[in-house]
């Protein structure tokens, strides 16, 4: 697949096990790392071997022919095919020991990622992706970052459009897979929804011949059917249950093998959050993880991100899920806001973006649910990317402005808000390309907090 010698993958993996580090930001590089030089979205990261250099990495690989014959860079056909390659070939020789739990599906991942690390890391030693490091680079990075005495590395794995996760699953090689759920997103790059599910059911194909796949059933009536015949721990119906008790802040009562669990409390709001909880208590009790490990990870977890943040500023409750959009969460978030947040309201939404021909219908129907759900309550409306071409007439008089990004609003739109609105309910959501949460700091601003 790679097309480079095994020699040489395992020279590399030799000088590996001296050196600190794998790295392909070079900001984030220090004395003695590995430095890859690969191809960014704005640039090539050979621009910055000298400055890495200077700082004193111990190895730099780059395809760029202008470093060869310097005693700290190795020169390859192709930096980012080796890159992957020598991830590849460190799971196979150094990594046989180690329990890699392979998260996909189309949303959740992360939280749900994140969730595992937080409970496991308590009990042994743990490590895996962190914030979304899930693509072709972020996966082999993962890998690559991972030692011999780790025990479980919780690997989460995305792709964009069809194929992105074959050489995603041959660099992780996951004995387990936690499939979240398969909403319609990066419709962009797969065309159609159906080939986004066939894409992120790589997965189920690659656990059936290998190990077990963690699932809730119940949840999603097509990933139950997709999973039926996979070796699986089935989390709920096997007496592994539990019911949300408080939405705000999240409280789960546990039931069944895990009743000694009890009810816990933990830092974050959403009762859609049930699916992500389950899952990582699933794996965890699969894995003979201690009751008092799991409740004392449930309580710890702070999601990574701007997501599922309830912020108090002024007197503005706000809720902040930034981190990105979908139909799925948009829907699921906002039906959680308009169910424990008071009126008056304002929705701050973002375009979900990679949504391909399937994009004006998403948009159209979240704008027609906003109609429905805030239809006697006083709700306004900032619509920020260009997707939102279309405003139900019920709704066109609400909204304050539609603008392409956010450094386009008006600028004393915040401070006329706070002034007829002393309090307010704030819900904002929207694609990453957005980065919504830069609002909190506008909103502190004019409340002279922060």
């Amino acid at each position: 697949m790679w097309g480079f010698r095994r020699g040489d993958l395992e020279w590399f993996c030799r000088v590996r096990e001296g050196l600190g580090r794998v790295q392909f930001d070079s900001r984030l590089c220090g004395e003695g790392d590995i430095f890859f030089a690969l191809p960014g979205t704005r640039t090539h990261g050979s621009r910055f071997i000298g400055e890495v250099l200077d700082r004193g990495v111990g190895l730099v690989v780059t395809d760029d022919g202008v470093w060869r014959g310097h005693d700290r860079v190795v020169v390859v056909r192709d930096a980012l095919r080796f890159f992957q390659a020598v991830a590849w070939w460190w799971r196979r020789t150094r990594l046989a020991g180690v329990l890699v739990i392979g998260v996909g599906g189309s949303v959740g991942k992360t939280s749900t990622s994140s969730l595992l690390q937080e409970i496991l890391g308590g009990w042994l030693p743990a490590w895996g992706s962190p914030r979304s490091f899930n693509n072709h680079t972020g996966v082999p990075w993962t890998i690559l970052n991972t030692h011999p005495k780790h025990c479980v590395c919780v690997q989460e794995l995305g792709g964009n459009r069809t194929g992105d996760l074959i050489p995603l699953l041959a660099v992780a090689q996951p004995q387990w897979g936690v499939l979240v759920s398969l909403s319609p997103t990066h419709l962009e790059g797969y065309g159609t929804w159906w080939g986004m599910v066939r894409e992120e059911c790589r997965l189920v194909g690659w656990i059936r011949e290998r190990g077990s796949l963690v699932v809730v059933p119940g949840m999603d009536a097509l990933l139950d059917w997709l999973t039926r015949g996979v070796p699986r721990c089935i989390v709920g119906s096997g007496g592994l249950r539990a019911r949300v008790v408080s939405a705000l802040p999240l409280a789960i009562e546990f039931q069944g093998v895990l009743k000694d669990l009890d009810l816990v409390q933990m830092r974050v709001g959403g009762d859609f959050l049930l699916r992500n909880v389950l899952l990582a208590v699933g794996v965890a009790y699969r894995l003979g993880v201690p009751v008092g490990v799991i409740r004392r990870g449930l309580e710890r977890w702070v999601p990574p991100g701007p997501r599922l943040r309830y912020l108090e500023v002024g007197g503005w409750r706000l809720w902040l899920d930034a981190y990105n959009a979908s139909p799925e969460s948009m829907r699921a978030s906002l039906l959680f806001f308009v169910r424990h947040f008071p009126p008056p309201y304002l929705l701050v939404l973002g375009d979900m973006q990679e949504l391909g021909g399937y994009a004006d219908e998403a948009h159209r129907s979240l704008l027609r649910l906003v109609e429905e759900w805030f239809s006697r309550e006083e709700v306004l409306l900032v619509l920020v990317g260009e997707l939102f071409s279309w405003v139900p007439k019920g709704l066109s008089s609400r909204v304050l402005c539609r603008v392409g990004r956010i450094e386009d609003l008006p600028e004393g739109l915040w401070r006329d808000l706070q002034v007829k609105y002393p309090e307010l309910s704030v819900f904002i959501k929207g694609s990453r390309v957005h980065q919504l949460e830069r609002l909190v700091l506008w909103i502190e601003g004019v409340w002279g907090v922060g």
